[in-house]
């Protein structure tokens, strides 16, 4: 069985990554002192970008999003 732990990041309205949790650092394998400041692109790489960027952008536009 998979295991399931939060991911939970903030991002600035230019799409960077600033705060993110302990659980997305061993997520992605990458310290988060790595993450903050990287562009959300940046950190999921071009085609999973594409797959988040309209729950990106709603965010963005000040909407609640949970996925």
């Amino acid at each position: 069985k998979p295991e399931h732990f939060p991911i939970i990041f903030y991002v600035n309205r230019d799409q960077r990554c600033r705060v993110v949790n302990k659980d997305y650092e061993r997520w992605f394998g990458i310290p988060r002192s790595r993450i903050a400041g990287m562009s959300v692109k940046e950190l999921l790489g071009a085609g999973p970008y594409g797959l988040v960027m309209e729950h990106v952008t709603a965010v963005l536009r000040g909407e609640a999003v949970s996925f």
